[in-house]
């Protein structure tokens, strides 16, 4: 268990160094990125494009960001995660080692970028607003590896069946744009027209973006029906995701 842990650590670290290779700023991006983006988010929807989340006066910036960043640890997670194995096929034809380790570095890699920005918008709304509610953010970790864990099962699926189909990583991008905009992480689910509500209560993003949400905006603890049906969702696709990758891993160094 010690080596394979080392291992994943040894992983993710080159993974995070490929990311910045040839810059000259390196891993001073991961917190530059996301500077940048908060600055570029804040001046359009705060003084170019007002937009209120209610009829009350609350600010879309911190509602928009408290969802904005996890999806996009989750599709970064998911897409490097689908090519882990097609793109580390030349270690994995000459190294003994469980292929799992790659497209769990590559989410672990996705969710350590990510997060650098995630936590300064945090670091900047409570200083705004004032001290987090710590009932709240007792969730904020178990979210956290939730998430982790969702976007492992479904890298773990892609990346075995897009050793076989290679066209799988193009048609996953695209769908993760549809995915985007079908999830509440834009708006509301009170927002969209009672015809597609049936669409958001079965979207297992819904209960994560609420809650990522609940503990950020309102302080409070999430929903508890919600998370539950995300862990089970979690499980499910996870258990799905080993079973299709240990059948098909064993034609991976025929393939690549």
């Amino acid at each position: 268990m010690k080596r394979y842990i080392t291992l994943t650590i040894h992983i993710v670290s080159r993974d995070i160094r490929e990311r910045y290779a040839g810059s000259y700023l390196g891993f001073l991006w991961s917190f530059l990125y996301p500077i940048f983006f908060l600055v570029i988010y804040w001046f359009v929807f705060s003084k170019v494009i007002r937009i209120r989340v209610s009829a009350s006066d609350e600010s879309y910036l911190p509602f928009l960001f408290a969802g904005l960043f996890p999806w996009y640890a989750i599709q970064d997670g998911i897409i490097r995660g689908t090519t882990s194995i097609v793109e580390k096929g030349y270690v994995i034809k000459k190294v003994l080692l469980p292929h799992e380790l790659f497209p769990l570095s590559a989410n672990i890699s996705a969710l350590i970028h990510h997060s650098i920005g995630f936590a300064i918008f945090l670091l900047i709304y409570f200083i705004w607003k004032g001290s987090p509610s710590f009932e709240g953010l007792f969730f904020f970790p178990l979210l956290f590896l939730l998430q982790l864990i969702f976007s492992f099962g479904w890298s773990m699926l892609l990346s075995s069946i897009a050793v076989y189909f290679r066209d799988l990583v193009q048609v996953i991008s695209i769908a993760m744009q549809g995915v985007f905009f079908l999830s509440p992480i834009l708006y509301p689910p009170s927002a969209l027209p009672k015809q597609f509500e049936t669409i958001t209560k079965l979207n297992p993003l819904t209960p994560l973006m609420e809650g990522y949400r609940t503990i950020i905006i309102q302080g409070k603890m999430p929903e508890l029906q919600g998370l539950l049906y995300f862990t089970a969702f979690t499980a499910i696709i996870t258990l799905i995701g080993f079973f299709v990758f240990r059948k098909l891993k064993a034609g991976f160094v025929d393939v690549l």
